[in-house]
């Protein structure tokens, strides 16, 4: 799918009003918030705003499919992509209290990726992007081994890694061999969850990035957005 059609197919799904909860909810968070300024306090409140986008997303994946909730739940992608969601809703809370609950958020995101690793079809053939994954995979390792003072720490993150990475490469290989929207929305929306969590990983254990918060925000939402997105066939 070359970049014009899918810009095209892009811009026809922005004014779906199964959407606007997502635009109104993210909008209300950052006005309320203001995560370019700094982290949120540590509230119900700020919880509870934080997680509306991300629900207002299910919502989406939810109204894809007419009926009852049962509809939803036989169609295996929708329904693993709409439980990944509500799980990382959960994170999205936990993550608040980013130093306290960091290990119990991230344990939440490892469930919810293995949620969309069970959307994206078992790989079939080597993809082209194989290679990269593993390599990214190694020199995270090497480079985050020296910061990690835990070595129980450290193991978790090495298991969220893989988890974040070996969905990405399914979602990617589904495109490669697919090569549809909906397989580009969710390949797109993956490797920008791995953007997101580098961008925490290195404010966490290598040194302080200016904005962290909106930027982590921004490509987060953006990146269940797009897994949402690809829901919609």
């Amino acid at each position: 799918m070359d970049m014009d059609m899918m810009k095209t197919k892009l811009l026809g799904y922005l004014p779906k009003p199964t959407l606007y909860p997502f635009y109104g909810t993210l909008l209300l968070y950052f006005v309320l918030y203001q995560p370019f300024i700094g982290y949120p306090p540590i509230t119900f409140f700020a919880a509870f705003f934080k997680i509306l986008p991300v629900l207002s997303l299910a919502y989406f994946v939810r109204s894809t499919v007419k009926g009852k909730l049962s509809a939803l739940m036989d169609n295996d992608y929708k329904k693993f992509i709409f439980i990944g969601l509500l799980t990382s809703s959960l994170g999205d809370a936990l993550l608040v209290a980013r130093t306290s609950l960091f290990i119990p958020g991230m344990l939440v995101f490892g469930v919810a990726h293995l949620f969309y690793i069970l959307a994206f079809e078992p790989s079939s053939g080597k993809s082209r992007l194989q290679n990269l994954y593993i390599l990214g995979y190694l020199a995270l390792a090497v480079t985050l081994q020296a910061d990690i003072d835990s070595f129980i720490m450290f193991c978790l993150v090495m298991i969220y890694m893989t988890l974040i990475l070996v969905m990405s490469w399914r979602a990617t290989n589904t495109y490669e061999r697919t090569k549809t929207f909906p397989a580009l929305a969710a390949c797109v929306g993956s490797m920008l969850f791995i953007l997101s969590d580098f961008l925490i990983a290195v404010d966490k254990w290598k040194f302080s990035v200016p904005c962290t918060q909106f930027f982590v925000m921004i490509t987060y939402y953006s990146a269940q957005f797009f897994l949402a997105l690809s829901t919609d066939s």
